[in-house]
């Protein structure tokens, strides 16, 4: 009776081989992998940029659009100043909720939507760029400066300007106080590093006084 001996098997060689094989696969599928979930999340980032710009826009529209003034009302003042770098805008704005009627100015507290809204820019310590502040207070009074809700809406912020049409001009500066009369229409530029690292400028142009009397 003869014996065979089976030498069948994968030499070390061949081991090396395929391991080197499947090590070349798996870092193709996870770089593959990889580079999906980063356009994913870059798609996501730049969506979410977007549709917060938008949405900061359509707020800015909205409270110039709703800007409440009335003749002979010195607490009702449009201001706003050009300081050669940026605007700075304060005015009343009346928001309207479920279509309610808001009461007389003199008693809108707390039943009504007119309030104090600001525009500005603030830039940080160390920071190159700046960043938009949207302030609000439920009270309006003559200091427009005091008081009030800042809240931070965008950052990474270049510049904003706020221009205004006078008949057929442009101003930079607006106070109702001496024009004794709201602009015509509101043109809000606003310039800011984009997802991209560029410098994006954006322009919208608001028709003041659905609430003016």
């Amino acid at each position: 009776m003869k014996i065979k001996n089976n030498n069948s098997g994968f030499t070390l060689i061949e081991m090396l081989v395929a391991v080197a094989v499947s090590s070349v696969i798996l870092l193709m599928v996870y770089t593959a992998y990889n580079s999906v979930i980063k356009t994913v999340n870059y798609g996501r980032n730049v969506s979410s940029y977007y549709r917060q710009l938008n949405h900061i826009l359509n707020r800015i529209d909205s409270d110039l659009s709703a800007l409440y003034w009335k003749d002979g009302n010195s607490k009702l003042n449009f201001i706003s100043i050009f300081n050669g770098r940026y605007s700075i805008l304060n005015f009343v704005t009346a928001e309207y909720r479920d279509k309610r009627i808001f009461p007389s100015p003199s008693s809108q507290y707390p039943v009504t939507d007119i309030h104090e809204t600001g525009y500005y820019l603030s830039q940080k310590t160390g920071e190159k760029n700046y960043t938009l502040i949207r302030k609000t207070d439920i009270h309006y009074d003559e200091s427009f400066s005091e008081g009030g809700f800042e809240e931070e809406i965008l950052s990474q912020v270049v510049s904003l300007k706020f221009e205004f049409q006078y008949r057929s001009d442009w101003s930079d500066n607006w106070n109702t106080a001496d024009q004794k009369r709201i602009p015509r229409a509101v043109r809000t530029t606003l310039e800011l590093i984009d997802p991209f690292g560029n410098i994006e400028k954006y322009q919208i142009i608001s028709l003041p006084g659905l609430a003016y009397e």
